[in-house]
């Protein structure tokens, strides 16, 4: 059986979650207006996002009317190791973020630069967040 304070604190973590999901939302959103060129690509990961943010959201709504039934550890150790992982994935989806959408470039050069960071850097991100989407897909068919 696994520990009340266990669950809680999965409940907890999730909540931070969906803070930081939130805010990866809304700075894309930001650069949909600054990088017209990538538009469809930021649309799907804003789209991704809010899907994720959607499913964690509904993991601490069951958690929560779950109370102290037994749960599988196995389950419960995995659904931790896979929020602590999108956790990892969303926050350096914001840091990248908030570096770009905080600069105020003038410089012909830097503003390239962006332009190859949006690219390279926003697909890098969008992997990543799929990679967690199908993982966590897998996760909850199997439990």
């Amino acid at each position: 059986m696994v520990d009340p304070l266990s669950i809680a604190s999965a409940v907890e973590s999730s909540v931070g979650l969906a803070l930081q999901l939130g805010s990866a939302a809304k700075a894309l959103n930001r650069l949909i207006a600054r990088f017209k060129r990538s538009e469809l690509t930021i649309m799907a990961m804003v789209e991704e996002v809010k899907t994720t943010n959607f499913a964690w959201t509904r993991i601490r709504e069951w958690f929560k009317g779950q109370g102290n039934e037994a749960m599988n550890d196995k389950f419960l150790e995995r659904l931790g190791k896979s929020l602590r992982c999108d956790m990892l994935v969303i926050s350096a989806l914001v840091h990248d973020l908030a570096d770009v959408d905080n600069g105020t470039t003038t410089s012909s050069f830097k503003k390239r630069s962006r332009m190859a960071w949006n690219k390279r850097t926003l697909m890098d991100h969008q992997q990543h967040i799929r990679g967690q989407v199908q993982a966590m897909r897998l996760m909850l068919q199997g439990s």
